[in-house]
């Protein structure tokens, strides 16, 4: 598991990437947990770097869903 922030480069002691492309490992899926305003994005990103296994945290308003990102994802 990594922890993805482009505002923080450690949590807890562990490091943190600002985006996906710079993790040095193979990932295999992705939970989203952030604003859905940049769901879209995240979403993309995982597309342009071949991550197939998108999870969008979706609770009490929303979590992270956009619809936007829905659609891309059945589309890709």
């Amino acid at each position: 598991m990594f922890a993805v922030n482009p505002n923080a480069a450690e949590i807890d002691g562990n490091p943190c990437y600002p985006n996906l492309a710079s993790i040095p490992e193979k990932v295999d899926g992705v939970v989203i947990g952030t604003h859905p305003a940049v769901t879209l994005q995240i979403v993309q990103e995982c597309a342009a770097i071949g991550i197939k296994n998108v999870w969008i945290h979706k609770a009490f308003d929303g979590g992270s869903y956009s619809a936007e990102a829905e659609e891309f994802c059945k589309q890709h």
